[in-house]
């Protein structure tokens, strides 16, 4: 994920995101974080507690559209938060600071969306919305996106295409029911 985010580069090879090359070795390519158009959802949210929700989404915007983004409003009903839009980070429960911040990596329209385990303290039911609301959103926007996770049946659940590492090498490549079949 560090990678394709632009944060460590690759010894080698070449990255690209929605068809544009943003690391290529051989070629001296390197596209900076904050060109890349990619998103990153890590596994502790990284929301900011002293601001709300609606600060929180609109982070990444222009400055002078933070206040009247009718991409905010938007997000918030798409993610069923709406209601929250001016409540504290920390006054929300644990599904609803993953909505949080799903629509924050979302408002800025990214090209790549990075999903590092953002399930893994929910509970199984949290989960299972979370799972639906985002499928919904991503078609809906149509961002692809990269998620890492240690759980089966999440991986099967959102994955088009799964590749299963280990020790830092690709294993297996493919469908969820060719790499992943199930119970």
């Amino acid at each position: 994920l560090k990678m394709l985010a632009g944060l460590i580069p690759p010894d080698e090879g070449i990255v690209e995101v929605a068809g544009g090359s943003c690391f290529n070795s051989k070629k001296g390519v390197d596209i900076p974080v904050h060109r890349r158009h990619v998103t990153w959802v890590p596994q502790n949210l990284a929301l900011f507690p002293f601001a709300t929700v609606q600060a929180n989404i609109a982070f990444g915007l222009p400055r002078a559209e933070r206040r009247t983004s009718p991409r905010v409003n938007e997000l918030m009903r798409l993610l069923g938060i709406e209601a929250f839009e001016k409540a504290q980070i920390t006054s929300l429960s644990g599904g609803e600071q993953q909505r949080v911040a799903l629509a924050r990596a979302l408002a800025v329209r990214p090209k790549l969306l990075l999903l590092d385990e953002p399930f893994a303290f929910l509970d199984r039911r949290s989960r299972h919305e979370l799972h639906a609301v985002l499928k919904r959103v991503l078609a809906q926007f149509e961002i692809p996106a990269v998620l890492v996770t240690h759980d089966e049946e999440e991986a099967r659940a959102l994955g088009d295409s799964i590749v299963l590492f280990e020790r830092g090498r690709t294993v297996k490549q493919g469908a969820p029911s060719e790499i992943l079949p199930g119970p």
